[in-house]
């Protein structure tokens, strides 16, 4: 079909003949103005049929992939376009290069992942401050997406409404988990420590959180350490200085032992773990509480995970990585008295599920 510019420039031609000047000067015939009329009026009604097909598609979410290497950028579009895998774009600001585009028309919506997080690492930076990094976290209602920018020199003994970490009280020694805090009316989201085993206790407008971080305060300082990402968004958190936590005898009863991990919730703790006696070569185990108490054993479950020879020589010193229990405990059994125990914290993996 010719265009509405075509045809008025039939109709008002300059030569009867166009642009053959022999032919004469052309006079416009009535007959052919009237037609631009119905011409017009006929691609009129095709652009309202058109506009109303892109409103009624645009209305819809629609999704466009554009894959470039390993990456995928998603957003909201309108886009008549269908999937195809040799549709390409070029890309005309960032990375230079060819992309597979797809369109998706009214897709089934993803929902968010309830309990993804990932980020929100954080470190100790003074006595009573610790800096904590970038990230996301899915809140308590499992759906609502909170993103944290990052911040330093967060102190733990200033009120949350002073600017502090503090949710309430004042700092002591002790434990400390930290959330991270939103206010759906304002769309704020800040860090916020709770002192460990209490729920915390929410600022105003702010009820919307997610717990992401532990910590210990002796002394009057918070405990040194450094806070490293693990698959799924897991926490591994490594302390700066281990100390010995637990320094007793070994019996053939089962002993347990608290170790500086949290106290509210299972871990995976690394430990170092030094046992012996000048008097009797022996087995021991450490393991969870949880696992059944037996005896250990060179040849039977549970079996054993360390083997001390009697001697001046006798003490085995062992890393191992035992899952503690809700209440932040290992537990330790010989086959006989072992007259050394200790154990040393390295540092422990939580899945922050």
């Amino acid at each position: 079909m010719s265009t509405i510019t075509e045809l008025f420039a039939s109709v008002w031609r300059n030569f009867t003949t166009d642009g053959v000047p022999e032919s004469g000067v052309h006079e416009p015939v009535k007959s052919d103005i009237r037609s631009l009329g119905a011409a017009i009026d006929t691609q009129k009604a095709e652009a309202v049929a058109d506009l109303a097909a892109i409103k009624a598609l645009t209305s819809r979410p629609l999704l466009v992939f554009v894959k470039a290497l390993d990456q995928f950028y998603v957003w909201n579009a309108g886009s008549t376009a269908t999937p195809d895998d040799e549709t390409v774009i070029e890309c005309t600001s960032g990375t230079a290069g060819r992309y597979l585009l797809w369109v998706v028309s009214n897709p089934t919506p993803v929902p968010v992942l309830s309990g993804h997080i990932d980020g929100l690492t954080y470190a100790k930076n003074g006595a009573n401050t610790i800096d904590i990094d970038a990230g996301v976290a899915v809140a308590n209602d499992g759906e609502t997406v909170m993103s944290y920018a990052g911040d330093t020199a967060l102190d733990l003994s200033v009120l949350f409404d002073d600017d502090g970490l503090l949710d309430t009280g004042s700092i002591a020694n002790g434990n400390y988990e930290l959330y991270l805090v939103r206010n759906p009316g304002t769309e704020d989201v800040r860090p916020l420590a709770v002192v460990e085993g209490d729920a915390p206790t929410l600022p105003s407008g702010y009820t919307q959180y997610r717990k992401f971080g532990w910590l210990k305060r002796v002394g009057g300082s918070i405990v040194g350490f450094k806070t490293f990402v693990t698959a799924g968004g897991g926490l591994w958190l490594e302390w700066t200085t281990p100390t010995i936590d637990v320094d007793a005898s070994l019996s053939t009863t089962r002993r347990t032992d608290a170790i500086k991990v949290p106290l509210e919730f299972p871990v995976f703790a690394t430990v170092t773990v030094s046992a012996g006696d000048n008097s009797n070569n022996t087995l021991a185990r450490v393991c969870c509480p949880d696992e059944t108490d037996g005896a250990p054993s060179s040849t039977a479950a549970p079996l054993a995970n360390l083997n001390s020879h009697s001697g001046a020589a006798s003490i085995e010193t062992k890393q191992l990585r035992v899952r503690t229990s809700a209440t932040g405990t290992i537990a330790g059994r010989a086959t006989a008295s072992l007259a050394t125990y200790k154990v040393a914290t390295v540092g422990f993996e939580w899945s922050r599920r």
